[in-house]
């Protein structure tokens, strides 16, 4: 699949650490792992939001703001559970084919857009693709989304990509704390920890507060914590 065998430097380090504490209840806010996150981003603990994977992530952005008949609007093929996060939750999802160059249609999802539309997906670089939507292209079409739709960046792949005009979306995201957008990363893939299931979302203090309402407690346990951190 895309998992991988090589590890990180101490990771196995902190797993056997974190064992000798396996007896106690992890830390259920993961309160340094989030304040580790946000200094990496120059953001605060309140931007981050941490869970088992970015899957984790996506379950928590359907649980908290879809509702019934509400559209997730996406480019297709992509990662399959952002389909599953409107079924379960009473949305409906609404697909664009990619390009012939098998990349995010994003003047054919924009043409989509309707009153409908809670949720637009943006899978940069996209899964299963491995394509990927210029830093440019991607700010433009985040400028003209409605106010009231969510944008939702999964940069599950972001530390594999090596072209310069492959960025995160994160920057953007600070300089325009009044637009509605998430930001998915995860350890599971570059940081080779898919078992243990850490990944996290990155918004604005008040869509992270709305979300972490609706967020399970004890969603980290204390190896996965110590790894991550």
């Amino acid at each position: 699949m895309d998992e991988t065998k090589i590890t990180v430097s101490g990771e196995e380090a902190a797993l056997e650490d974190s064992m000798a504490g396996s007896h106690f209840y992890p830390d259920f806010a993961a309160v340094l792992l989030k304040q580790k996150v946000a200094e990496q981003y120059g953001l605060k603990a309140e931007n981050v939001l941490t869970g088992a994977g970015s899957s984790a992530m996506i379950d928590m952005i359907g649980l908290t703001f879809l509702d019934d008949g509400d559209e997730v609007l996406f480019s297709a093929p992509t990662y399959g559970a952002f389909a599953d996060m409107a079924y379960l939750n009473g949305g409906v999802p609404v697909s664009v084919p990619v390009t012939e160059e098998q990349k995010f249609n994003l003047p054919a999802m924009k043409e989509k857009i309707g009153e409908k539309t809670k949720i637009v997906v943006i899978c940069n670089p996209n899964n299963p693709t491995g394509t990927y939507v210029p830093i440019g292209e991607l700010e433009a079409f985040a400028d003209t989304l409605p106010e009231d739709v969510l944008l939702v960046m999964d940069e599950a792949y972001m530390e594999f990509a090596t072209e310069p005009d492959c960025c995160s979306m994160v920057d953007y995201m600070k300089a325009h704390p009044e637009k509605p957008i998430l930001v998915l990363r995860t350890f599971s893939k570059y940081y080779a920890m898919a078992g243990l299931r850490v990944g996290y979302a990155l918004g604005s203090e008040e869509l992270i507060g709305i979300m972490r309402k609706c967020s399970a407690s004890w969603n980290l346990n204390v190896c996965a914590q110590k790894a991550a951190e």
